[in-house]
């Protein structure tokens, strides 16, 4: 299966995923009418490294004895902060989790907006991180951080469907599986294969 040709530099990558991402809309599994009040804001930071041909992407697994969804794969992020911009909230809470510097971290897009059955709405932020960076996880929320190249995630040989249990019933969610053991599923997974459809399809 052919994949796209990665850009060769942060600015052509920036290119890339601002064009696939202005204007088009993501095939979510829409859990709003699901939801029996408002949903509570927050934001995620799906962080590329680019370096040269290789873009990675940074996850975050979550702490074992965490009360929601402790040892699961996760992008950074949380809740926002009153009157605070989804860009701003998924940047602060990437320090907060794993120690990532601002000064390194480059805004590009934001995708639509993602309901979890959980109640919350997720604003996806895309950014780039320049070389430099370091990384230090928050011992009380972060038990790993580790990355997962884009080629990984565009290959639709690398996905399945997993069933996962809420509000009592079981829903089907895309997942993938990292070097064996470590599966992104959820709200988490349904972000990434919405951001693997609009690559691919600006792409050809």
């Amino acid at each position: 299966m052919s994949l796209p040709v990665f850009p060769v530099t942060p600015d052509a990558f920036a290119d890339w995923i601002r064009l696939a991402v202005t204007g088009e809309d993501v095939a979510y599994t829409d859990a709003r009418l699901l939801l029996d009040k408002p949903a509570v804001p927050a934001a995620v930071l799906i962080a590329c490294v680019v370096d040269g041909s290789d873009v990675r992407l940074m996850f975050t697994q979550r702490a074992e004895h965490l009360n929601h969804h402790g040892g699961q794969i996760s992008f950074p992020g949380g809740r926002l902060e009153p009157g605070e911009h989804a860009e701003a909230a998924a940047i602060r809470e990437a320090h907060e989790e794993i120690g990532l510097d601002p000064a390194f971290v480059h805004a590009i897009a934001t995708m639509p907006d993602y309901y979890t059955v959980s109640g919350y709405r997720v604003t996806p932020v895309i950014a780039c991180v320049r070389p430099g960076y370091s990384l230090r996880a928050a011992d009380d929320e972060v038990a790993h951080i580790f990355d997962v190249p884009l080629g990984f995630v565009l290959n639709e040989e690398n996905w399945h469907i997993r069933y996962a249990e809420a509000l009592g019933r079981n829903w089907p969610t895309p997942a993938i599986t990292w070097q064996g053991h470590r599966t992104i599923w959820g709200a988490t997974a349904g972000m990434l294969a919405g951001l693997r459809t609009l690559l691919r399809k600006s792409a050809t």
